[in-house]
């Protein structure tokens, strides 16, 4: 989230038309495009405009790239599919690849008219995807195939989810949108098929992400007004009373985890806040302990974890503000690499 929950795509989609016409070639020639598609492991990087490829174990990009909808903010994978999710435009683009490229091989309508503003999402068992709607404070059930959708109620502008099980586990941050005010979040859990709630905790101030560690449990990010740190909480999901909570020195968002189950955190450092840099944090998940800082370009606001190719592991960062896609080999920064739309979301394409 780069400032305000309430006008992050708005001023992402302003922000993309200002950059059309910043185009930069990449600048690391062991990453030039090229020529012919392959079918390894991709790591998929969707910018403002565009959708761009990189083969993680050639370490080479795809050449060329594809269009997107506007305000690009979670990639998932079905089978073979990748799946994109657009705040702005209220879609899911869908792309296929083969041994003739990527391409786009369909649309799924997410209710444009209904200024839902889908934010996030997470795969049920069945193939089902759940979607949190953060204006309309509800979450629907997608079927991805057929396009059919139906909703639930949910808490407070829910931002980030994740299906366990029969379960739905959702950050509802409690930004209060008639006031333009950030307020207390909670940990909902509900059915997963009807929507009924079935336990809640409460958190701090504007928590907006989780994810499911290596060990079960959910790590979540409370990522404060960004004017005061914010912290790192651990959940045992079947046992919400039994919290551990780290506290950092920045605002944290969006998580990955590597195979030891370490956490990397992308944690903004925002050029029109008057940061000096961009700020990548990480630390043991199990333990909740041995918590690093990584300096980066500036805007960091997405990151995963290479955990699939033959040179892992590897973590990727999109800086948005420096218009850099980051690579760090252990916690050190090993490259960057100059993108032609700023990167919005990452995602493995296996």
């Amino acid at each position: 989230m780069v400032n305000r929950m309430q006008v992050k795509a708005v001023t992402q989609w302003l922000l993309g038309l200002s950059f059309l016409l910043c185009l930069s070639a990449c600048d690391d020639d062991a990453l030039a495009p090229i020529a012919e598609p392959r079918t390894g492991a991709l790591l998929a990087v969707a910018g403002m405009q565009s959708l761009r490829c990189l083969e993680l174990n050639e370490e080479q990009w795809l050449s060329g790239s594809l269009g997107l909808g506007y305000a690009a903010n979670w990639l998932g994978v079905r089978s073979d599919e990748l799946f994109v999710l657009h705040s702005l435009s209220s879609e899911l683009l869908v792309f296929a690849r083969d041994s003739s490229g990527v391409r786009v091989v369909r649309s799924v309508d997410l209710g444009l008219e209904s200024g839902l503003n889908p934010y996030f999402a997470s795969w049920r068992s069945d193939g089902h995807l759940l979607v949190s709607n953060l204006l309309a404070g509800s979450i629907s059930l997608v079927d991805v195939d057929t396009g059919a959708r139906n909703s639930f109620p949910c808490g407070v502008a829910p931002a980030g989810l994740q299906v366990i099980d029969d379960r739905v586990y959702t950050i509802c941050s409690g930004y209060d949108f008639a006031h333009y005010a950030y307020g207390t979040g909670q940990l909902l859990v509900q059915d997963a098929t009807s929507g009924a709630r079935l336990d809640s905790l409460q958190l701090g101030l504007n928590p907006q992400f989780l994810l499911l560690d290596r060990a079960g449990k959910l790590q979540i990010s409370v990522t404060g007004d960004y004017t005061s740190p914010g912290y790192m909480l651990r959940v045992d999901p079947a046992h919400l009373e039994s919290c551990d909570t780290l506290q950092v020195a920045t605002s944290p968002g969006r998580l990955s985890v590597d195979a030891e189950n370490r956490i990397w955190v992308a944690a903004g450092g925002w050029l029109n806040q008057g940061e000096e840099e961009g700020l990548l944090l990480s630390y043991d998940g199990s333990t909740m302990s041995d918590l690093r800082y990584t300096s980066l370009p500036h805007g960091v606001l997405d990151v995963v974890c290479d955990t699939v190719s033959s040179h892992a592991p590897r973590v990727f960062a999109a800086c948005m503000d420096a218009m850099q896609l980051a690579e760090l080999r252990g916690d050190r920064l090993f490259a960057t690499y100059s993108l032609q739309d700023p990167p919005q979301a990452l995602g493995l394409w296996p």
